[in-house]
């Protein structure tokens, strides 16, 4: 590498430094907010609270019994470490939002560690780190309440321990087999959709040593398997509808086409130079790893519900790759200048679409998580002076007013309709006759309940609220009708 090409690199690690230091702030700021700041968040703590309170089994439970219609996508293990850690920190978002900063900042480490190990250049190694806090989809998931960033690390440390086992040629090359092999299971057990860095890594083997390959397939299905059959042995069949079955409704809508369009538009020139890279070295695990990853990305969009939080994968192996591709050039002055160049552009347009990414120090009104803190206060305020039962579709307000969990309409939402009583779960939403009705743009999805409620309930207030994105997006509160009216 020249000194030309060395400076151009510190150039954009000064840049891309900068970028970080923008998600850090607004990841502190997250951290210490006491009220949620992305919509889905508020949904992790009645899981939370189940577990601390000595009730696992309301996990898992039927939803036509306590804490009824409430259903719970994701297998158990970062809600057990959360609870862990919310014994330490205190109930809240607090545990959860650390755990999860941790792991993006976890996630970092592991593309250096990795991007190092097959350039033998540090500086490669900490670009590619940086470049993985430019996106916006990690500015966006990297330090909330959810499972995606913790079950992404798994992912990707098991990918680090099976490429150490790849190249080591020591009696230690065992320990790393296992090691990735037990990291792969934490990986499914935290989210079951990352299943493909173990797939990845499977299929690699096969290619090179089929014997090899059958020997971590069998190590991997046989524990993997045995404790979902066990779980769902516990909650008599319910784990099995509620991770596999209720979260397997798909649904070709806008927002499928709006995620596919914005993963092409927004990483095209980092997507263009990882399928290069893929076309050059197909052999390679993290080729492959990038390959399946993107795959799956783009069938998941259209589960409803889905968001950009099945491109973390993606976007991992597009870092590492980068990394990879600019060592491949470093003898060739133009390219490795044109590459330079090329990633600047893809900056400018992850700009263009979240300018977030850059501004975050300069606007912390309307960046940190603060921006949200006189509309929480005021739904709180509604719910704490209510006369009757109120009910909304976040959760972490209830809880924030030490009140019941409360079954969760998103979720209801997402069941397929052959596997839910739709009338009856309707019958039971009018029985409750709730005195005040927060809801979202969400709520017209439930057709018959929107009826419902526009007939029978009075709208009273709008509530500004900002999403983690900084898209508008409202609460509106309904009173219950008085009598004769």
């Amino acid at each position: 590498m020249t000194n030309i090409q060395k400076i151009f690199l510190l150039i954009l690690i000064v840049f891309l430094s900068f970028i970080f230091l923008n998600y850090f702030s607004v990841s502190l700021s997250n951290l210490v907010y006491p009220y949620d700041v992305e919509q889905a968040e508020g949904f992790m703590l009645p899981r939370i609270k189940f577990l601390l309170t000595g009730h696992p089994e309301y996990l898992y439970n039927s939803i036509y019994s306590y804490p009824y219609y409430f259903t719970n996508d994701y297998p158990p293990a970062f809600y057990f470490i959360t609870a862990f850690l919310s014994l330490i920190f205190g109930e809240g978002f607090f545990a959860g939002r650390l755990f999860a900063l941790l792991s993006s900042l976890l996630i970092g480490f592991f593309i250096f560690k990795i991007v190092k190990m097959k350039t033998k250049n540090a500086y490669l190694g900490l670009m590619a780190a940086l470049f993985f806090f430019s996106s916006y989809v990690i500015f966006y998931w990297g330090s909330i309440y959810r499972v995606d960033v913790t079950g992404a690390l798994f992912s990707l440390v098991g990918v680090y321990f099976f490429l150490m086992y790849k190249k080591n040629k020591t009696d230690r090359k065992n320990k790393y087999f296992i090691l990735s092999i037990l990291f792969f299971i934490l990986a499914v057990t935290t989210k079951q959709s990352y299943i493909i860095a173990p797939l990845s890594s499977f299929f690699y083997l096969f290619l090179i040593d089929k014997r090899e390959s059958f020997r971590f397939l069998l190590l991997f299905i046989v524990p993997t398997i045995s404790i979902f059959l066990l779980l769902n042995f516990l909650t008599d069949g319910q784990f099995f509808l509620h991770t596999m079955v209720y979260n397997s409704k798909l649904l070709i809508s806008q927002n499928s086409t709006d995620l596919i369009n914005n993963l092409i538009t927004v990483n095209f020139i980092i997507l263009a130079i990882s399928f290069l890279y893929f076309i050059r070295e197909k052999m390679e695990l993290i080729s492959i790893y990038f390959l399946f990853s993107l795959l799956f990305a783009l069938f998941q969009v259209f589960k409803t519900g889905s968001a950009t939080n099945y491109f973390i994968e993606p976007v991992i192996t597009m870092s590492i790759i980068l990394g990879f591709c600019f060592d491949m050039l470093k003898r060739k002055k133009e390219i490795f200048n044109l590459l330079i160049l090329l990633i600047f552009i893809q900056l400018y347009i992850y700009f263009y679409f979240n300018n977030q990414i850059f501004l975050s120090i300069f606007n912390p009104q309307k960046y940190f998580a603060t921006r949200n803190l006189e509309s929480d206060l005021k739904v709180l305020s509604y719910i704490k002076n209510s006369t009757g039962k109120v009910f909304i579709q976040n959760s972490m307000y209830s809880i924030a007013n030490k009140g019941d969990v409360l079954f969760e309409l998103w979720g209801i939402y997402d069941i397929p309709e052959k596997y839910i009583n739709i009338t009856r779960f309707e019958d039971y939403f009018k029985d409750q006759n709730y005195f005040l009705i927060f809801t979202n743009e969400h709520f017209s999805v439930f057709k018959n309940l929107y009826v419902y409620v526009e007939n029978n309930y009075e709208p009273i207030d709008e509530i500004s609220w900002y999403d983690n994105d900084y898209k508008y997006f409202p609460l509106y509160l309904y009173r219950l009708k008085p009598l004769g009216d």
